[in-house]
């Protein structure tokens, strides 16, 4: 909450190997070796609004990935019931569930890109490259010094946790080569803000701490 409201976090996480099998999946409709774990993940979040919750995601794993292949998640309020006798019982609410998958193929090469000697930039971090933010966390104005790898028309925006705007400089066309901008923060309440850079069509983030 930017430091601004009071809020303590207590609980535990737990994870574990609960299977082992053969999985089946598009790349591999014979099946592969694969094995799953279930991180459990449980917390108590008392500020204004107190709530507990409850996180069970299951990972199925196979082998020569550094990532799971697949992958569910299931988030859940523990609420309390009371009874007429004034027993309790808990029960759980789920409010959220997902599942991905990724596919192994796609993790190699997402892999071996990465720890290329010479790795293959693309979108908006082949244009704007080499950036630099400071200072962070910020007072008064952030200087924000990059270098681009062709002409661009760039502008940068600040929104806060919420997502909302609340400022931006205005869009200018850069030339190839360093450039540096500033923008001033000191009118802002101290927490935690995301500034998003524009270059052309494309958007990158960076999350800047305001003391």
């Amino acid at each position: 909450y930017g430091r601004r409201v009071p809020m303590s976090v207590k609980g535990f996480t737990r994870v574990s190997c609960d299977a082992a099998g053969t999985l089946k999946i598009p790349d591999f409709p014979d099946g592969v070796p694969a094995l799953r774990t279930h991180s459990q993940r449980f917390y108590t979040q008392a500020t204004r609004d107190s709530l507990q919750m409850k996180i069970d995601t299951w990972s199925w794993y196979v082998a020569g990935t550094r990532y799971p292949v697949f992958e569910s998640i299931q988030t859940n309020v523990v609420r309390n019931t009371t009874f007429a006798n004034g027993s309790q019982q808990q029960n759980d609410t789920a409010i959220f569930q997902t599942s991905f998958y990724y596919p192994p193929m796609q993790q190699t090469n997402i892999f071996d890109e990465q720890t290329s000697e010479n790795p293959i930039l693309t979108g908006i971090n082949a244009v704007f490259t080499e950036a630099e933010w400071q200072p962070n966390p910020v007072v008064e104005n952030l200087y924000i010094s990059y270098k681009l790898t062709r002409n661009a028309t760039v502008w940068f925006s600040v929104h806060s946790n919420g997502s909302i705007p609340l400022c931006q400089t205005a869009p200018s066309n850069k030339l190839a080569g360093y450039n540096q901008t500033i923008i001033p923060m000191s009118s802002l309440p101290v927490g935690t803000y995301t500034v998003f850079v524009h270059v052309d069509d494309m958007v990158l983030m960076q999350t800047i701490i305001k003391n």
